[in-house]
């Protein structure tokens, strides 16, 4: 168990997102989340543990995604997010492209806020 999830929770979280757009909202991710039955409470802790993954890139500038593992790295990414986050009133995230294949994840394409 790491961040409040399982390995066979995470493996079906990772199977919800097959099917999605390479660029998904917040309250996409929540959906997903819950298809994949994890409780509300964890959500947050996924989030981020898939952000940790590099699963999840977080949207740092207007259509740029960033992938970080590196703790120092990570952390100023995440406050550059929440920052556009309150600018744009949405938080974005992107699919890594190296699921893409696999999970059928559909191309990159600007999305409006």
């Amino acid at each position: 168990v790491e961040n409040s999830i399982t390995l066979p929770e995470l493996e079906s979280v990772l199977y919800e997102f097959a099917g999605s757009p390479a660029v998904i909202s917040q309250p996409q991710v929540t959906q997903i989340l819950a298809k994949a039955a994890i409780p509300p409470q964890k959500h947050r802790d996924v989030i981020e543990h898939l952000i940790g993954l590099s699963f999840l890139g977080i949207e740092i500038d207007r259509g740029k995604f960033v992938y970080s593992d590196e703790p120092r790295e990570l952390r100023k990414n995440l406050v550059l997010a929440i920052n556009l986050a309150i600018h744009e009133q949405s938080r974005r995230y992107a699919i890594h492209p190296a699921f893409w294949a696999y999970l059928e994840i559909g191309e990159a394409v600007e999305q409006p806020f």
